[in-house]
């Protein structure tokens, strides 16, 4: 049995050998005749594929930036040939999510017969539109806020549920905008990140308030008998009576009063300057002193505060756009 094992061994390093002399034997891919021909050829093909696409970059540049075609061939090409229509600070816009946004508005106003459409003035909306989507996504992740594929989930169902089920939504998708489920989602998604800053990150304040009214052009005796009211009963809060019961009993504001005075929250741009300033800066739990504005004397209690940037969307969105570069190219 030993010399069995012997003989396999010595066959075996015989073996290996001849391997290694052959190896040893082998001319390197470099010396075979027909290598430089080869490189040549490959060489030749990677010029040309780079050329075309130099050139047909440059046809769909002329295309696009020069003619502002919105062509076929130009929305086809730009699906694979990524062109920014769009430079800013926060992110490029492409020509592929222009065209797709642009698409479905125009489905719209060509299905429901809309006539006279400005098609620059539309451009410019888009091109705008998506820009602040760019700063609202770069300023998501500076406010460490997201939208989940659940959130986009549950509020699509929670269309599809209010409108007849899925075949009834994907139809009217289809027919009236030319979208399918995947790129309306896309929207959605994009609209659910809008209304997180809003909701979340924009400061409201809920309160409840008295109104004793007094006309705008009322007389100097009207104005002081509206406060001499209001007075009276900024008195009785004083003395231990609960604003709310205050609000039910003495507020002329009828949309309120049945509910102790209580509003809805609100942000800036909401109510009227007078009310907001005081409502804004008013500490919570803390009655105010009566002030005017056209409806008339109020006093206002802050309920609570939500949200950290004290401006109203719009007025943040503007003021982020304004100290940004924006670059339209189309």
């Amino acid at each position: 049995m030993k010399e069995k094992i012997l003989r396999i061994h010595e066959k075996t390093k015989e073996f290996a050998s001849k391997i290694k002399d052959g190896a040893a034997n082998m001319k390197p891919i470099h010396t075979y005749k027909h290598a430089p021909k080869i490189r040549s050829v490959v060489n030749f093909v990677i010029v040309a594929v780079v050329l075309v696409v130099a050139i047909a970059e440059l046809v769909l540049g002329i295309m696009l930036y020069g003619f502002k075609s919105e062509t076929k061939f130009v929305q086809d090409a730009v699906k694979f040939i990524p062109m920014p229509v769009v430079f800013s600070s926060h992110g490029v816009v492409t020509a592929s999510s222009y065209f797709e946004e642009k698409n479905y508005i125009t489905h719209f106003y060509t299905s429901t017969g809309e006539q006279n459409i400005d098609n620059s003035a539309l451009s410019l909306q888009i091109l705008s539109q998506l820009s602040e989507n760019n700063i609202i996504a770069d300023e998501a992740i500076k406010y460490k806020l997201s939208v989940s594929n659940k959130d986009v989930n549950d509020a699509y169902q929670s269309i599809v549920d209010q409108n007849g089920g899925n075949e009834s939504v994907e139809k009217v998708l289809n027919d009236l905008y030319g979208l399918d489920v995947a790129q309306f989602k896309k929207l959605i998604r994009s609209q659910l990140l809008r209304d997180k800053f809003n909701n979340d990150m924009i400061e409201r304040v809920t309160v409840r308030h008295i109104l004793i009214r007094v006309d705008e052009n009322a007389t100097q005796e009207q104005i002081d008998a509206a406060k001499a009211k209001v007075d009276d009963v900024v008195k009785q809060i004083a003395g231990g009576l609960d604003f709310a019961e205050a609000a039910t009993k003495y507020s002329e504001d009828v949309g309120s009063n049945t509910n102790g005075g209580l509003l809805d929250p609100f942000a800036r741009g909401d109510m009227v300057t007078e009310f907001e300033d005081v409502a804004f800066t008013q500490p919570i739990g803390v009655v105010s002193e009566p002030f005017r504005t056209s409806f008339g004397w109020h006093i206002l209690k802050v309920e609570s505060k939500t949200g950290i940037i004290d401006e109203s969307f719009d007025s943040w969105l503007s003021g982020l756009k304004n100290k940004s570069i924006i670059v339209n190219l189309f």
